[in-house]
């Protein structure tokens, strides 16, 4: 039996193996370093880094990156 990631949850409760994300974050880099960008422009504009809105914006990015084709 394959083994879950800590964040297969994100995919709709389909198993993903824990090889599946660095794969991902390896095929698509500009998209990691996007929700980066974005991740920091949140923390910026709220100009306090509340922790459950980067969580929530953590969490939405990476649903983001699990749902998008490789570039």
């Amino acid at each position: 039996m394959t083994p879950l990631s800590p964040t297969h949850h994100l995919t709709g409760g389909r198993p993903t193996p824990t090889s599946a994300f660095p794969s991902m974050l390896h095929e698509r880099p500009q998209l990691l370093a996007l929700s980066e960008e974005l991740l920091m422009m949140v923390v910026e504009y709220l100009d306090y880094p509340d922790l459950i809105v980067l969580a929530a914006a953590n969490w939405q990015l990476t649903r983001i990156i699990y749902s998008t084709p490789a570039l």
